[in-house]
């Protein structure tokens, strides 16, 4: 069953160490993801260590809201939705995400970004 619990360690590596990782594994097609976050201009999302993001992959979208729990690990929430534009979701589950965790509703885009993922499964 998924909890909603994301614990996700990241490490900082220089590019001698990223190109033998990615040359030591037989990845398959890189994803191309564009991430655009959101927040108010007064950064109330930040403030309680949260982040609203609309994730792009080809022409899906997935809408997350990452809240954090503790030091170490967040509530993690995701739906696909079908608009890249915060102001247009209507979805009842996510609007419930939004009261249940106070999320203002008045977001805007703070930031975005295109990376290529590497995916390998064991």
């Amino acid at each position: 069953m998924y909890d909603n619990i994301e614990r996700e360690l990241k490490l900082l590596i220089d590019e001698e160490v990223y190109n033998e990782i990615l040359h030591s594994y037989d990845f398959q097609n890189p994803i191309t993801q564009t991430n655009t976050y959101f927040d108010t201009k007064n950064q109330d999302v930040k403030k309680q260590h949260g982040a609203v993001r609309i994730r792009t992959i080809q022409n899906k979208k997935i809408f997350t809201l990452k809240i954090r729990k503790d030091e170490y690990t967040h509530y993690e929430f995701e739906k696909e939705i079908n608009t890249k534009n915060i102001d247009d979701i209507n979805d009842t589950e996510i609007l419930n995400w939004f009261d249940q965790y106070q999320i203002p509703k008045n977001l805007h885009p703070t930031a975005s970004f295109t990376t290529l993922r590497y995916v390998y499964e064991f």
